[in-house]
């Protein structure tokens, strides 16, 4: 963002707060065209990307399963995994267990290529 700024004003165009160190922000357009700070927590909120089994917003990988967001652990918590049974390879689709016909097979989606 090439414009200049009172400090008082260099805010977040969702939450109000003011811009600070330590947190992200990412450039969002007002309705006029202007680039103003959007912070992640508003961004993510904004483009309402929630998980559909919590309810919180999706901000790391996530599985997509059946029309469903969900981050991983919320995917995998009925089946009682112990730590570094995982059955997922690197694309999000599951190894070993069948699924029901007519289901999706899920897909691992990173945040990354949300942003």
């Amino acid at each position: 963002m090439d414009s200049l700024w009172h400090r008082q004003c260099f805010k977040c165009k969702g939450c109000d707060e003011p811009v600070v160190d330590g947190r992200d922000y990412v450039a969002a357009l007002d309705s006029s065209g202007r680039p103003w700070p959007l912070c992640l927590d508003c961004h993510f909120e904004e483009k309402d990307l929630r998980c559909a089994k919590c309810n919180q917003i999706l901000r790391e990988s996530y599985v997509e399963f059946n029309g469903m967001n969900m981050h991983r652990s919320c995917f995998m918590d009925d089946e009682e995994l112990d730590e570094g049974d995982e059955e997922f390879d690197e694309s999000g689709k599951e190894d070993d267990e069948e699924l029901d016909e007519g289901s999706e097979e899920p897909n691992e989606t990173s945040i990354d290529e949300e942003v």
